[in-house]
């Protein structure tokens, strides 16, 4: 899951389970609806202390966990192409991220050499200027200049 800013994550997820659950009433599905509801019942409250600025984080146990609850809504709701397709700003931050590393490493080794967003005083991050650095997401939006780390806040609401 994406998880740059504060907020991202969780607040990207309740916009794909808003859209699944949208899905889950079109194609009749009454375990998607359940799952859905049941998701953006946990996600909203957790999103609320997550925003910007954020008293709780999710860490890889919590992002691991809302991509089980998309994969639970999956298959018992037979949403798999509505996941994909919610899921897809994802899919394609994942992709940059191995292109511009070049393959698969340990997340230290990463950080190491290759960060992608750097934190400067007063709460403003930039994008790295490192050529090395990863493509993501974040270091996209960052590319015009630094900003705020509320900038997760004003993408989201």
């Amino acid at each position: 899951m994406l998880e740059g800013y504060n907020g991202e994550g969780s607040g990207t997820a309740i916009i794909a389970l808003i859209s699944l659950f949208i899905c889950s009433i079109i194609w009749d599905s009454a375990e998607g609806m359940l799952f859905t509801i049941i998701s953006l019942a946990v996600l909203i409250p957790f999103y609320l202390y997550n925003k910007f600025p954020a008293r709780i984080f999710p860490g890889d146990v919590g992002t691991l966990s809302i991509g089980a609850m998309f994969a639970g809504i999956a298959l018992f709701g037979s949403l798999e192409a509505a996941v994909f397709c919610a899921l897809l700003i994802h899919i394609f931050n994942s992709f940059y991220v191995l292109y511009s590393v070049k393959g698969f490493f340990e997340s230290s080794e990463i950080l190491d050499n290759k960060s992608d967003i750097i934190l400067l005083e007063n709460d403003i991050i930039k994008a790295s200027d490192l050529k090395s650095a990863a493509l993501t997401l974040p270091r996209l939006i960052l590319a015009k200049g630094p900003l705020r780390d509320q900038i997760g806040k004003d993408i989201i609401v």
